[in-house]
């Protein structure tokens, strides 16, 4: 941020909390399940440099006011002005990125790159969806800032999941209510990513609805009920925005100091994607709690406080 000449404390703090969930998440098993982790042995392993989440969500928050078309040229212009905010960490950290991200963020034939986006059904779209949502933007409009890295149908279902309950929460609404309206929002941006590809002749490779897993995933309280092997499988959209969902839905009714701290601890146990599914999570659990759960994350001293 100091090299971009970004204060800190001008950014809104839905952006610390993404923050304060990647980085506490940071010390969980990748690419298969999490174990039991406490929220302190959480904090003095922390990795700050391990802020793919903060430093997409960031952009997007630096890209608001952009409009983009959803035409592949345009589109790709959009890429290239993302990934010019997000470079200095990609370069430094890229091993923390998708690995989709060399190929997507380096091709530059556009008949190439809409089939790379088609295919992309990682999760980066649902985790700087968050920070889209205290902004003054439609349905249409938000489009574009997911289909510049992602049009896979699970990929943009899961992205217009997160962005819906995120705008839910800033009405006040309860967990119910969000969860109906995510829905909601995110069976819409399937169709208009469904639309998207058949009018640009891409491909439709859509095997598992991030809505389906999520239903699914509450109703058993298990995260892994829609996936088999997560180490073949690899870690998508659909396991990543489920995960988080049942952690909101798990951790509803708590204090705010033992919902933050549940957060944390959830994500670590159900690992796969710790640090995604913690920075997303927090991220929407900040909008419902702001005032106190911003208290309660100050107070936690992490590695390199002491």
């Amino acid at each position: 941020m100091l090299k971009q000449h970004i204060t800190p404390s001008d950014l809104p703090d839905n952006l610390f909390f993404t923050f304060c969930g990647d980085i506490l998440g940071s010390s969980g098993e990748h690419y298969e399940k999490g174990k039991p982790i406490s929220l302190e042995v959480a904090a003095s392993k922390t990795n700050a440099h391990y802020s793919d989440d903060f430093s997409e969500s960031l952009a997007m928050y630096q890209l608001v006011g952009k409009r983009w078309k959803t035409d592949l040229q345009s589109l790709i212009v959009g890429r290239d002005e993302f990934l010019n905010l997000i470079r200095q960490h990609y370069i430094a950290y890229g091993l923390q990125y998708s690995p989709w991200a060399a190929a997507l963020f380096e091709e530059t034939k556009v008949e190439r790159y809409g089939v790379l986006i088609a295919h992309h059904k990682g999760c980066g779209a649902a985790m700087r969806a968050a920070a889209l949502a205290p902004h003054s933007l439609s349905s249409d409009e938000v489009f574009p800032f997911f289909l510049i890295t992602h049009a896979h149908p699970e990929a943009i279902t899961g992205a217009y999941m997160v962005w819906g309950y995120a705008r839910a929460l800033l009405e006040r609404k309860t967990f119910d209510v969000a969860y109906s309206e995510a829905c909601e929002y995110a069976i819409q941006g399937r169709d208009m990513v469904l639309s998207f590809l058949d009018k640009n002749n891409l491909p439709v490779d859509e095997r598992i609805c991030p809505v389906e897993a999520t239903k699914k995933v509450i109703e058993t309280g298990d995260p892994y009920a829609m996936i088999s092997d997560i180490k073949e499988e690899g870690i998508d959209t659909a396991f990543v925005v489920s995960s988080s969902f049942l952690i909101l839905h798990e951790v509803n009714g708590k204090t705010v100091e033992d919902g933050v701290r549940y957060v944390v601890e959830r994500g670590l146990e159900i690992g796969g994607d710790p640090d995604t599914i913690c920075s997303i999570t927090m991220s929407l659990y900040g909008l419902q709690h702001a005032r106190e759960a911003k208290d309660v994350l100050c107070s936690i001293m992490v590695r390199g406080d002491v």
